[in-house]
């Protein structure tokens, strides 16, 4: 668990697909992590710098509580709120195959911008954080 002044974060460093670590969050009486301010997203960017490879790309991936599940490009925080602040990867949410339907943030390894949000399958296993 780390605090920063919007909330209260935790790291589930056991890989799940995006349904589970949401799942998990829930159980906690959590939610994935909600990305509400530009602070917010620069102290998330920083709790990512763990060693997990998201499959078959040099990144570091972790998931995050947005989705475009229930209404394609249209991305919601899993509390309902649009999502308003601004981490997309240049040309993302990409939306290249039909399950890129829940968003993560990763680690562009060798690049400046390092962490950037992407949209994902849902099913790819990946460790996540929850907010309180």
């Amino acid at each position: 668990f780390r605090l920063h002044a919007e909330g209260c974060y935790y790291y589930g460093s056991t890989p799940m697909t995006w349904a589970d670590a949401n799942s998990a969050c829930v159980g906690m009486t959590a939610n994935l992590v909600v990305i509400e301010t530009d602070a917010e997203r620069h102290f998330v960017d920083a709790f990512a710098d763990i060693p997990y490879q998201y499959p078959d790309e040099e990144s570091l991936s972790v998931w995050l509580g947005a989705t475009d599940a229930v209404t394609e490009e249209e991305w919601l925080w899993v509390t309902g709120d649009s999502v308003g602040v601004d981490g997309w990867l240049a040309g993302s949410p990409k939306n290249s195959a039909a399950a890129d339907d829940h968003m993560c943030v990763y680690n562009l390894l060798g690049v400046e911008l390092r962490y950037v949000w992407d949209d994902a399958d849902g099913t790819a296993l990946l460790p996540y954080f929850c907010e309180m």
